[in-house]
């Protein structure tokens, strides 16, 4: 162990004066609100989305197709769990099986632009 020719004692009392106070109180309260902001946005993140509660604010047919054509482009068409919920906003939609073919195209070629030109 190496010394550094001063006591325990010094060298806190030392090391305490040059410490800034800390306000562990307001400290303990940030902590305790970012710590529990953190958990709560990862649990909107988390949470499933309500195809139909989607589909509630939706005010036109056109703004539905685009809902479901964005939908598309953002999630895995071939994924299960997210084909499902494309199923579900469909339907919540209203778009037929003929028409939801077409925008699923419409988004598949859109994804494809945006590929060539990202890349």
């Amino acid at each position: 162990m190496i010394s550094l020719g001063i006591s325990k004692s010094d060298y806190s009392k030392m090391a305490d004066k040059a410490s800034p106070n800390s306000p562990k109180l307001l400290n303990a309260v940030k902590a305790f609100l970012f710590g529990g902001g953190i958990c709560l946005l990862g649990q909107l993140l988390n949470a499933p989305i309500d195809p139909a509660a989607l589909a509630a604010e939706i005010q036109s047919a056109e703004q539905g197709e685009d809902l479901y054509r964005l939908s598309c482009m953002i999630v895995d068409i071939d994924h299960f769990m997210e084909r499902s919920y494309l199923d579900a906003l469909a339907a919540a939609l209203k778009i037929s099986e003929a028409r939801k073919g077409q925008l699923e195209e419409e988004a598949r070629q859109a994804k494809a632009q945006l590929a060539t030109h990202a890349g």
